[in-house]
C-alpha cells in the first residue's frame, strides 16, 4: 500500500488506485480506469495537478496570490470551493507543554 497525491508516481507503480477524500475512499479502480475515466471531482483535481512538460506552469488567477493562499491556503486551488476554504487559517497552538 502507498498513500501519496502525486499521481505521477501512482501512475508509475499502481495497479489498483483508490482515491480518498475527507477519510473516504469515494473512487476506486484499476489503474487504467481512474486515470482514463475518472468520476469524482477530487481525482480531476489530483489528475490535473500532474506535473507535465509539455504544457505551461500553472499561473495564480490573481497573477501572484502568496498572500492569499498563506490566509486561505485551499480556496486558490479549489475550482469548486465551498466558503469554508476561503476563511483564514487559525494559527497553530501547543496543546502541551511537551
Amino acid at each position: 500500500m502507498l498513500i501519496t497525491h502525486d499521481m505521477g508516481v501512482v501512475a508509475d507503480i499502481a495497479d489498483r488506485v483508490a482515491v480518498m477524500y475527507a477519510g473516504r475512499i469515494v473512487e476506486q479502480g484499476t489503474q487504467r480506469d481512474v486515470f482514463y475515466d475518472a468520476q469524482h471531482p477530487y481525482t480531476w483535481g489530483l489528475l490535473g495537478s500532474i506535473a507535465r512538460l509539455d504544457r505551461p506552469k500553472p499561473q495564480a488567477a490573481d497573477g501572484d496570490s502568496r498572500a492569499a493562499a498563506l490566509a486561505a491556503p485551499a480556496a486558490p486551488r479549489a475550482a469548486r470551493s465551498a466558503d469554508a476554504l476561503r476563511a483564514p487559517v487559525r494559527p497553530l497552538r501547543r496543546a502541551s507543554p511537551g
